[in-house]
């Protein structure tokens, strides 16, 4: 699947409806990359297109199509597995330049 096909408009997992209805507006990939390491099933499904509870079904079933893992008693969907099944390149909380701030190194290659 091309980024292009995965959304025509940014959206944040805040966007996400929590009424069971499916999402209108897809998250673009840019919008992925700056997810945090795991999401609920239901910000996870906005990238799918599919609703609140058809995630949660397949949640249930072990048929969701990334990988789900348990958290703290809460099912939490792998962000950089989404992006995997997605086709979206890049780094996994990279900005548009493909750097990530937290990795960066403080004081430069001076750094001991």
């Amino acid at each position: 699947m091309s980024e292009a096909v995965i959304a025509t408009a940014s959206a944040s997992a805040d966007d996400a409806p929590t009424d069971g209805t499916q999402s209108e507006v897809a998250p673009t990939a840019e919008d992925i990359r700056r997810w945090p390491a795991t999401v609920d099933p239901v910000t996870a499904g906005t990238a799918f297109g599919i609703s609140r509870s058809y995630a949660y079904q397949l949640v249930k079933q072990g048929d969701f199509p990334a990988k789900v893992i348990r958290v703290g008693g809460k099912n939490r969907v792998v962000t950089a597995d989404l992006m995997r099944v997605l086709g979206i390149t890049g780094t996994h909380g990279s900005g548009p330049d493909g750097t990530h701030p937290a990795l960066s190194v403080v004081g430069g290659d001076d750094a001991s």
